[in-house]
């Protein structure tokens, strides 16, 4: 693989951690955190983080104590000897390339609806040049995609530097103290949704040559950072407007104006990249080593149905990524906390969660959080 023969720097491992997640519905967020008030607004950014943490590190223990990098042959490894070892493969397998060809579909169609808001192309040309800007970085290589996170997320908090700025010297909105428990429990879910990266992770741990440290250190550093950002978008929009639209963008060009507006814009367009690239990069691999394929021929069996998925009629990024979200929830509560319990069972190791991931409470939590997820997914 190019780029396979350095190692990723504790930056570029935080960023595409951040990348990744950055543009899963971030612009979806304030208009829930807006109906569950500060209370429940705080509570949901608190427990997102936190169980973001802990599933994002029980799977870099997972990705270590196995020897592997690529999602199926993870599990495959850790998954007990028996009769229906090959039907969970088999589930685990169609599960996750529907979760990402949704994901990457969704990155499409919001990318497109960008591109025509800020140029004058039809949508079929928003699609078609956001596909191919998209696929470049990661038909060059993991070291390819590590920069590109760098600097796109690097931009990322500059035109977010901007957008608050213009929110803040209005001040016009404001936050009710107690609001909705269906609207907090929303806005968890969709955090969620925008903290995911588990399937950076093993990548991260192919770029970082399995440095639970430094593995650990991009993790933490990287959801941080998304939820910074999140937490930033949420005040922007909400000081921006006393009226918060269901999508954010929407609301800070109406209120701010064009400036903003193209700024919020450039800012969705940045964030959808960043998630494309490592999604689109962890499905090739996976497609590569489950086929023997070559690289470039498994990254068009990925990309290929995304894009495809993305001229269905009546589809929206809305919808792809409820499909997306769902999925995921589904493979953490099911399949990932067994799973890592299994790694541990079999190397007694657990070098990123140290001592508190053999906590059975821990793990617990963590089951209940993913099926809190899927509920708040319908909220």
């Amino acid at each position: 693989m190019k780029g396979a023969g350095r190692t990723l720097t504790v930056a570029e491992g935080a960023a595409m951690i951040c990348g990744t997640g950055i543009g899963s519905g971030v612009m979806a967020i304030p208009c829930l955190i807006k109906s569950a008030g500060v209370i429940g607004g705080l509570l949901a950014f608190a427990a997102a983080f936190a169980l973001s943490a802990v599933m994002h590190c029980l799977t870099a223990d997972m990705v270590i104590n196995s020897g592997e990098h690529e999602i199926p042959r993870i599990f495959s490894c850790l998954l007990p000897p028996g009769k229906r070892k090959r039907q969970a493969e088999l589930l685990f397998f169609v599960l996750t390339a529907l979760m990402l060809t949704a994901n990457i579909s969704a990155y499409i169609l919001g990318g497109a609806e960008v591109l025509c808001a800020l140029l004058p192309v039809p949508v079929t040309a928003g699609k078609l040049l956001f596909f191919a800007a998209a696929a470049l970085p990661v038909m060059l290589g993991l070291r390819a995609v590590g920069m590109s996170e760098k600097w796109l997320v690097a931009a990322i908090g500059v035109l977010l530097a901007v957008i608050t700025a213009f929110a803040l010297t209005k001040a016009e909105g404001t936050l009710p103290q107690c609001g909705s428990l269906r609207a907090a429990l929303g806005a968890f879910s969709m955090l969620m949704f925008s903290l995911t990266a588990l399937f950076a992770v093993p990548e991260l741990a192919r770029g970082m040559r399995n440095d639970a440290c430094r593995i650990k250190r991009a993790i933490l550093g990287g959801l941080f950072a998304n939820l910074m950002v999140c937490l930033l978008i949420c005040v922007s929009t909400i000081a921006a407007s006393e009226e918060v639209t269901e999508m954010a963008g929407v609301g800070l060009r109406n209120a701010l104006g064009p400036v903003a507006g193209v700024c919020a814009d450039l800012f969705i367009l940045l964030a959808l990249l960043t998630s494309f690239f490592v999604l689109a990069f962890s499905l090739t691999g996976i497609i590569s080593g489950q086929f023997h394929m070559k690289r470039r021929t498994s990254l068009a069996a990925v990309t290929l149905p995304a894009l495809l998925a993305a001229f269905i009629p009546s589809s929206s990024f809305v919808d792809m990524a409820k499909v997306a979200g769902g999925i995921v929830s589904l493979l953490i509560s099911i399949l990932l906390v067994p799973a890592y319990c299994r790694s541990v069972q079999l190397t007694g190791c657990s070098a990123v969660t140290g001592r508190w991931g053999q906590s059975r409470a821990l793990l617990i939590c963590a089951i209940v959080g993913s099926l809190l997820v899927i509920v708040g997914i319908f909220c």
